[in-house]
């Protein structure tokens, strides 16, 4: 959006570049209270998503455009980050830890925590799936990728409902 001063810019993150004279994202410093709320937020969001078994990665591209004001495109670039920087702590905490049941003739913990024979096959499809969807949202108009979000969030939520009114019946 063109423009002449930080006024006439939609958000309160975007500030009116001089040279160029369009709206663009402020620098990450000095950080806004919304802005400090969304990194704890964030970090709480991701400890919890790991400690349940999966990314959290569907969740913070909302969560990126509602507090941080960032496009869907960014959003989602941002989100991908995330997660590959929490898959990585999450590993590197993992790697320690021994599996409590498989243990040697002298009652030592042997195996891995970590199964790497699953590993193996779903990490390649799921790196497959993301750079695919990747693809898909750069080339995508945004209104097109967030319906496609919406529907899916909304179809896990549904399946999720389901398997929970399922289990507890």
């Amino acid at each position: 959006m063109r423009c002449a001063e930080d006024a006439q810019c939609n958000s309160p993150y975007e500030v009116c570049d001089q040279e160029s004279l369009h709206c663009k994202h402020k620098q990450l410093w000095p950080l806004e209270p919304i802005e400090w709320f969304g990194m704890f937020f964030t970090s709480f969001w991701i400890i919890l998503s790991q400690c349940a078994g999966h990314s959290g990665g569907g969740t913070l591209v909302p969560l990126y455009r509602l507090i941080f004001s960032f496009d869907v495109k960014n959003a989602i670039r941002i989100s991908n980050l995330t997660i590959v920087t929490a898959a990585f702590v999450s590993f590197l905490t993992n790697l320690p830890r021994r599996h409590p049941t498989k243990k040697d003739t002298k009652g030592n913990s042997t195996g891995v925590m970590l199964d790497y024979s699953l590993v193996i096959i779903l990490c390649p499809m799921g790196v497959v799936g993301s750079v695919i969807g990747t693809i898909i949202a750069e080339i995508c108009p945004e209104p097109v990728v967030i319906f496609a979000m919406t529907l899916c969030l909304l179809l896990l939520a549904c399946y999720i409902g389901f398997r929970l009114f399922k289990i507890f019946k």
